[in-house]
């Protein structure tokens, strides 16, 4: 009993060594903890912005920014990007300004396992449309060895509609982070 109680001790403190020196790629900063906001639930949050699309999954909404020109809220998109992940200029896909078209492909450091996707920013006078979108869940190997990589709908048909150790409630904080972020016009 004794070596049981000490090998269990000895792996635990060794785990959580370790554990602190895995980086993913890029990584959300600066986000904030809850997903609920004005009493909305989070399953009530996702039906609303959820849908398929050639059976991918998509978080995907249109906003409205009363007043706002595509060009400003172009601007607060990239400062969000910059301020929100590491290493921006490594996962900016698309930066076209004309367009107003950003496309980023971040991946997000879950304890255990790394989320990546693909997010895309448009914008026109008055308002902007984010699409978040090809998403998967891959595990640190290290810890998790033999477990494949899943995407979003592989996982939603595993797990009973709930998606891996709260990747849901990071979507939800990135999407509030937006935003924040593109509500706020510079007049000068």
């Amino acid at each position: 009993m004794k070596k049981l109680l000490i090998s269990l001790i000895i792996s635990t403190f060794s785990f959580s060594v370790f554990s602190q020196t895995i980086e993913p790629i890029t990584k959300p900063m600066n986000l904030p903890n809850s997903i609920t906001s004005g009493g909305q639930t989070n399953r009530g949050f996702y039906e609303t912005i959820l849908s398929y699309k050639d059976g991918i999954a998509h978080f995907s909404e249109v906003v409205e920014v009363k007043d706002a020109k595509a060009i400003d809220l172009y601007v607060n998109a990239v400062k969000w990007i910059n301020q929100t992940f590491e290493n921006p200029q490594k996962i900016i896909q698309t930066n076209d300004k004309e367009l107003g078209l950003l496309t980023i492909k971040p991946t997000i450091n879950q304890d255990l396992s790394y989320i990546s996707f693909t997010m895309d920013i448009q914008v026109k006078d008055g308002r902007y449309k984010y699409d978040i979108y090809n998403m998967v869940i891959s595990y640190n190997q290290r810890y998790l060895p033999n477990t494949p990589s899943k995407t979003y709908e592989e996982y939603i048909k595993t797990s009973n509609g709930l998606w891996a150790g709260g990747a849901e409630s990071d979507f939800g904080d990135i999407i509030r982070s937006l935003k924040r972020q593109m509500r706020f016009i510079d007049e000068w």
